[in-house]
């Protein structure tokens, strides 16, 4: 049998064979592992004749012929072949990324017995090498332990990157076959500059992209790495305010993209994630019980506001227990000012402005209460309901 047929049952039989081990790993592993010895019966094969059952089966189904077979050609076994033909444009593509998800999701007991469980280092990529551009990539030796599926999975990414750079009509499938390369490598490295040198690989990608609508996809990328890194801000910790600009800057750069390119695939997980960046943001907190007729401070973490509103109501502390309504149904603040008196109305408070994206906190005392029970609300419109507001 040659051809696609033949391919397609390596993958197959590649497939079965890592269900197989997954599904029954608890009892294989605790094999011992012979060599020397022919192991006829699937029922005997330790841990390590399915590692290299699999890896040789996924391996050799990415055969050459598939690289000339269009993936619409098989959309009847397929789903959804004709939507993701701009990622995945032949056959090989599906192949390789079906390998990939597959070696990539190994399981627990992989790791605990193959591997040292506290110090599984040999199934770690340690050269940096890997995160380098995609042309210089391609022509890297992988020498590894030949049942690491991590190793393996680089050895893919080589051949299926080495197919797309040849291909120089799909240049979307080019970029999406890397950006997963770029961001598999650098999961799974074990050194400790690796975001930078990642970090400094796709700004390369982004300068030599700039003309093209895939530039979408890669400062999306970048731009979720710098928000990530602008969450680690802590407006009361120094040692964070290295951390202070990175929201700003991915929003900066999601912003001009999404500008650019307005109609680039992309263009919509550009567009949800500068919405993240720029959402409404603040809550409060204070101490449970405070004295009677005395100001008392509430502390109010915000982000991308300059304003909220203060409503403090005068609660009977009896009725409020027997409600049955809760805080996130959509009648409860009508119910609780039902049984509450209004104290404080929308009250406004002006919070310290900021234009970084970064959670700041700030301290506003409240004016004195009556001895009492009450709740405090703060909330972006002046209005008191939960319609289109945040409370």
């Amino acid at each position: 049998m040659t051809g696609p047929a033949k391919s397609m049952l390596h993958l197959l039989l590649a497939t079965m064979y890592f269900d197989y081990y997954n599904n029954n790993s608890y009892l294989i592993n605790q094999r011992s592992v012979t060599s020397n010895f022919e192991l006829v019966d699937l029922k005997t094969w330790d841990k390590t004749k399915f590692q290299d059952k699999i890896i040789k089966n996924y391996l050799a189904a990415l055969s050459d012929d598939l690289k000339e077979i269009d993936i619409e050609d098989y959309s009847e076994f397929i789903d959804y072949a004709d939507k993701s033909k701009d990622r995945y444009p032949t056959l090989y593509d599906f192949v390789a990324y079906t390998a990939i998800s597959r070696l990539s999701s190994s399981s627990y007991y992989n790791y605990y017995y193959y591997y040292d469980y506290n110090n599984n280092q040999d199934n770690k990529i340690s050269e940096n090498a890997y995160l380098t551009k995609s042309s210089d990539f391609v022509m890297l030796p992988v020498e590894a332990d030949s049942l690491s599926y991590t190793y393996t999975v680089v050895k893919i990414y080589q051949k299926w990157l080495d197919n797309r750079l040849e291909d120089k009509q799909n240049l979307e499938a080019l970029i999406y076959t890397d950006l997963l390369r770029l961001n598999y490598v650098k999961n799974n490295l074990s050194t400790a500059n690796k975001d930078e040198i990642w970090e400094s690989t796709l700004l390369n990608m982004h300068e030599k992209y700039y003309k093209n609508p895939q530039l979408a996809m890669i400062d999306y990328e970048i731009g979720k790495y710098y928000n990530q890194l602008g969450s680690k801000y802590n407006f009361l910790d120094s040692t964070s305010i290295k951390y202070k600009t990175y929201k700003k800057k991915a929003h900066i750069l999601l912003s001009e993209v999404t500008k650019l390119y307005p109609d680039a695939s992309y263009y919509p997980e550009c567009k949800n994630l500068m919405n993240d960046i720029e959402r409404l943001y603040f809550t409060f907190q204070n101490d449970k019980i405070v004295s009677p007729a005395t100001k008392f401070p509430i502390r109010i973490s915000y982000s991308n506001t300059e304003k909220v509103y203060m409503t403090v109501l005068k609660c009977d502390y009896n009725k409020l227990l027997k409600m049955e309504k809760y805080y996130y149904d959509e009648d409860y603040y009508d119910e609780v000012l039902k049984i509450s008196e209004v104290v404080v109305k929308s009250k406004p408070i002006e919070l310290p402005k900021s234009s970084d994206y970064n959670t700041h906190y700030t301290e506003y005392l409240v004016d004195p209460l009556e001895k009492g029970f009450y709740m405090i609300f703060l909330h972006a419109k002046p209005e008191f309901k939960l319609d289109k507001n945040y409370i």
